[in-house]
This record gives C-alpha cells, structure tokens and sequence, in this order.
C-alpha cells in the first residue's frame, strides 16, 4: 500500500502500465509474458534468447521502482513462472520439454531477484503475501538444486529489511555474534501475525530443501542464511521455539537416515543444525543454552570434525 500523499487515490496503479510500456521495447518477447497471450513460438531456437532480454529489462526495470510498486510486478513474474503440476496459461511445457521449461523457470526467477533487491516492505504480510508464496514454495520443491538456490535468494531479499546479509554470507561456526553488528527491531504484531499463518510453510520449505540428494554447499549456506534471517527478522519466543524444534527435527532425520539420504546430505545437515544453533544460542543471549551448544561443537572438533561445517565444507571455507 502506498504511504500517504504518493499517490492519488483515484488514480490506477502505475506498475502495469510500465510493465506494459516495457514489453513495447521487447515485441519478439512480449506474446510469452503478457496476460491474454499465448507463446506459440517458445520452442523455437530463437525464442529463449528475447525471453531472456524481457527477463533482463522486466528485472531491471521493476529493480526501480518504489517498493509499493514492485510488489505488483514481483506478483506479475511469479504468475508467469511454470510449476509442474498446475495449469500455465503462458506457455506450453510439453512442447519445449524439461530443459526449455528449467530456462524458462531460472530466466523468470533471476528476474525476480533483480525486483526483489533492495526492497524493503514495512510488514511480511506485503512482501509475501499468500498469492505469492504459495508459488514461491512449490518452485522450492523441485528436484534441482539450481532453482531451490533461487527461490532462497528470493526469500533473503525480501526478508532481509536490515541488510545483515552480508554479515551471514557463508556457513561457519560463527565465534562471536555480537561482533557482527546485526541490526534489528522489535518485531510488530503485523508480522506477528504472518508467522503464525505462514510461519509452518517456511520451515516446512526449510526441512524438505535440507533432504534434497541434489543439495550442494551453497544449497546449505543459503538454507543457513534463511534460517538467521528469519531469527532476526521474524522471531519472537514462539517463533524461536519453532525453530529449535525444526533444528532438532533436522537433527533426527539425519540421525535416524530413514530415507537412505548420502552420507555428504546427512553431515551436511547437522553441520547446518550447529552453526544455526550456534548463532541462534547467542542471539537469544541464553547462558546455557549457549554452553551447551558450544560444548557440543568442541566435542565434535576433536572427535566428529565431519559433523561442523568449517570440515564438510573445507573445500570451499578455506
């Protein structure tokens, strides 16, 4: 919703009208993206190459605009983006196959990235409102971890209203938590609210992007981010005890192994679970709880290394 005095209230929404104005630059790529018109053509060699410059000029473009304005465009993309299993009125995914409809998907979601930098919205509920995340969540769910990728740093962008990003880049053992300056406010009864509507589909999205046998290193530093993200933006006690229950319920899925998931899934999973509890433990500045998550991580450092993330990792924590 707009602030007071930016915008008249009679007058429509400009968002659409610039989204329209911008497909004008693009006609080889407009019959793909604009409501009311059907991609014949997608599958042609030429086809993805205009796709991707809508893609590109759809997401710089929407990158500019007032927060209040992007939120229609990013609601404009995510309706364009093909998920298997619902109907997609914008193109037809049988003709251009899996290969074509992944392109598709990676294009419309790097463009969504673009529109979703740098916005801040002033509660969760007008960022991902449900008509958003529900999609968002189903794009999650694919078995590829490129795409999984994705949709998490599309859920950092809009989460992330502080900017502490940055701070959280990597998975590791973080020593000292106050040290990285994290900023902060006290969440409002708005997102309050979001939290125990939508609160269930993140950690639900959470759990099931961990077990993924496709899952790499940055699959598992995005997921870790998320987590620290949603802890600093989002949580209160219930929040934080909802969180402690999914750590742990990550815990016990790669403990028990009832899925057979790769032993590189498995440590991956609980090297997430201690660096997540480790920063959890000193953001919420509880005494014990914090020593005994750091008792654990020392155990570890001399008899389980493969189970923290500076070792499963090393290739790449160097």
């Amino acid at each position: 919703m707009a602030p007071a005095g930016t915008q008249p209230p009679a007058s429509p929404p400009l968002a659409p009208k610039r989204v329209k104005s911008a497909s004008s630059r693009t006609p080889s790529s407009k019959p793909s993206v604009i409501p009311g018109h059907t991609p014949h053509n997608l599958s042609k060699p030429t086809r993805p190459a205009s796709v991707k410059l809508y893609c590109v000029c759809l997401g710089f473009f929407g990158g500019n605009l007032p927060d209040y304005q992007r939120a229609e465009v990013m609601m404009f993309i995510m309706g364009k983006v093909p998920v298997y299993g619902t109907p997609c009125h914008t193109l037809d995914t049988v003709k251009i196959g899996h290969q074509g409809t992944k392109r598709i998907q990676t294009m419309l979601l790097s463009s969504l990235i673009m529109v979703t930098s740098g916005f801040k919205c002033k509660t969760m509920c007008a960022g991902l409102s449900a008509a958003f995340l529900e999609p968002l969540c189903s794009i999650s769910l694919m078995e590829d971890s490129e795409l999984r990728q994705l949709v998490l740093e599309i859920l950092h962008n809009i989460i992330d209203r502080h900017d502490n990003r940055a701070k959280l880049r990597g998975i590791r053992i973080i020593p000292n938590v106050a040290a990285l300056k994290i900023k902060r406010e006290k969440i409002c009864k708005e997102d309050v609210v979001f939290m125990k509507k939508h609160g269930q589909q993140l950690y639900r999205h959470i759990y099931l992007g961990c077990k993924e046998e496709d899952n790499v290193q940055k699959n598992f530093e995005l997921l870790f981010t998320a987590l620290a993200l949603i802890t600093i933006e989002l949580a209160n006690e219930e929040v934080v005890i909802d969180l402690v229950r999914l750590t742990i319920a990550l815990q016990d899925m790669a403990l028990a192994n009832e899925e057979n998931m790769p032993m590189f899934i498995r440590c991956g999973i609980m090297a997430l679970v201690a660096a997540y509890l480790n920063f959890l433990s000193q953001m919420i500045a509880n005494p014990p709880f914090s020593q005994h998550v750091s008792k654990v991580i020392e155990l570890r450092s001399m008899d389980a290394q493969y189970l923290l993330p500076e070792h499963i990792f090393r290739e790449k924590c160097g």
